[in-house]
Parts: structure tokens; C-alpha cells; sequence
């Protein structure tokens, strides 16, 4: 479902593209949709809207605040903070570090370090920096694409910074999978494989609309990879084995989704 809304663009202004007045005053703080900076400053601040330039990419959403405000908790990651939406957090997160009174800020925090831990064993399950390396390229390579993937604006975040998130948040997602579908009875000294609460946490944050990552850059990243590490198991398997989808085989190779939000969706039709 698209949430985006067409704003009313003042007659009077003659700087297309911006949502204003033509009051002098008013102007200093007008809109610009497409890059979502502000003329104060100029500086890019999270949460801006844009008009996407290919509206047929634009696939991750925010929840709009009528359904927010009943129930913030149920749209709010409250561990691990995947992708641009949610990315502020992280920021305001590190401003009440080591305040145990914040918990769910120092879940944030100690997710985004489990983030670097991922990444080096993942590193050492694919044998070297070298695939990390040629993962970064490919980012960078679909980076535009990547960013046109959501509803928002992500211009606050400059290239370098955008790429290395992507790459965080991407392979912890398949670590955490790959971890998942080897995990016995044995406790392995990882929290998010030794502590149901957890796991359970983890596994719902996951399926947020807003704390996605478009699937197409999943696929393209690990789909090889995972291949090679078990030749019996695609990216497709190990996605739908982790949420513990589709027990009855009905979800066919065929079917599409652009994220996990959806892939829960067209799982439970067939139901």
C-alpha cells in the first residue's frame, strides 16, 4: 500500500518542487520533495518526504501516525534498527550510553556491535575480507536503486555511510539465518541464538515495515554465497525456514514479494 501523500504546492512560489509560501520569513524554511533537504542550512534531515523518480521501486513505507498512535510499540523496532527509517535511533541511542535505565536504547547498542561480530565470522564462514569486499561493490554498484526503495528520503545519509549500513544490516540478517537453520540444542554463547526472548524480539523486528531491506539486494548479495555454503539450500529456503513459513508448501517459487513485511503477507493467503 502506497502512504504517500501529494503535498499542495504554493501558487505563489517560483522554486518548483518546494512546498511553501511566499512569505520571506516562511521561505527560509520550505521543502525541497526530491532531495528532502530544507533551504535552513540546506542540511538533509531524516524523515523528509520525496517524490520517488521511479515510483515502481518505492516499495518501504512509513506506518502513517493514525495507526501509530494507537499502538506505537507494534510499528517501533525494539532491538535491532534495519535499513534508513529507523537510523536517528541509533544516533539518540549513543547520547544515553550507559544509562541502564534506557533499555531499549542499549538494545539498539548492542545490536548494531552484534552487527561487527556478524560481520567477522560471515567473514570467516565465506574464507576472507575478499567477498565482503566484492558484497560492498555490488551495494554501491545498486546503491540509486537501493535508496529508491523507500519512501523517504535518505539523503541525510552520505554514500559511504549508506553503503557500509546496507552492508551491516545484510549480512547480519544472513548470519543470523544461516546460525538459525545449524542451531541444535546446544547453547553456542550467542545471545540471540542462546535467549528466546531474544530470538522471538529479533525475529518480529524483522518483519517491521519499516525496518526493511528491499529483498532484491538480499538476493543478488547472498543467493551465490549460500549456494555455494550448502548446495541443497537457496536465499528463498533459508528466508522462509527462519520465519518458519509456509508449512504446508504452498509458498511456489513463483510467488513475489519486494520485502519480508510482504512475504509474511502472501504466505498467510495461503493459509
Amino acid at each position: 500500500m502506497d502512504y504517500s501523500t501529494s503535498p499542495v504546492l504554493s501558487h505563489d512560489s517560483e522554486t518548483p518542487g518546494k512546498v511553501g509560501t511566499s512569505s520571506p520569513n516562511e521561505m527560509d524554511r520550505t521543502l525541497d520533495l526530491e532531495s528532502g533537504t530544507t533551504d535552513e542550512l540546506s542540511t538533509p534531515v531524516p524523515g523528509m518526504w520525496r517524490f520517488p523518480t521511479n515510483p515502481d521501486l518505492c516499495c518501504i513505507f512509513r506506518v502513517p501516525d493514525c495507526l501509530r498512535e494507537v499502538n506505537p510499540k507494534a510499528y517501533t523496532p525494539q532491538l535491532v534498527l534495519i535499513g534508513p527509517l529507523h537510523r536517528s535511533l541509533i544516533f539518540q541511542a549513543r547520547k544515553s550510553r550507559g544509562d541502564i535505565t534506557k533499555a531499549k536504547s542499549l538494545g539498539y547498542l548492542n545490536t548494531e556491535e552484534h552487527k561487527k561480530i556478524y560481520l567477522a565470522k560471515f567473514a570467516k564462514r565465506v574464507e576472507g575480507n575478499k567477498v565482503v569486499e566484492e558484497l560492498k561493490r555490488k551495494i554501491k554498484e545498486d546503491e540509486d536503486m537501493i535508496r529508491a526503495s523507500y519512501s523517504e528520503s535518505t539523503a541525510w545519509i552520505d554514500s559511504p555511510d549508506f553503503v557500509e549500513m546496507i552492508l551491516h544490516d545484510s549480512i547480519f540478517i544472513i548470519e543470523l539465518m544461516l546460525r538459525f537453520n545449524l542451531k541444535g540444542p546446544e547453547r553456542i554463547g550467542d545471545p540471540l541464538m542462546d535467549e528466546p526472548c531474544l530470538e522471538n524480539t529479533i525475529k518480529r523486528d524483522l518483519i517491521l515495515l519499516e525496518n526493511q531491506l528491499p529483498y532484491f539486494i538480499l538476493e543478488k548479495l547472498f543467493d551465490p554465497i549460500i549456494k555455494i555454503l550448502d548446495p541443497s539450500m537457496t536465499m528463498r529456503a533459508l528466508i522462509i525456514f527462519y520465519f518458519q513459513l509456509d508449512h504446508k508448501k504452498k509458498l511456489k517459487e513463483s510467488s513475489k514479494f519486494r520485502h519480508f513485511t510482504k512475504l509474511l503477507k502472501v504466505s498467510h493467503k495461503l493459509l
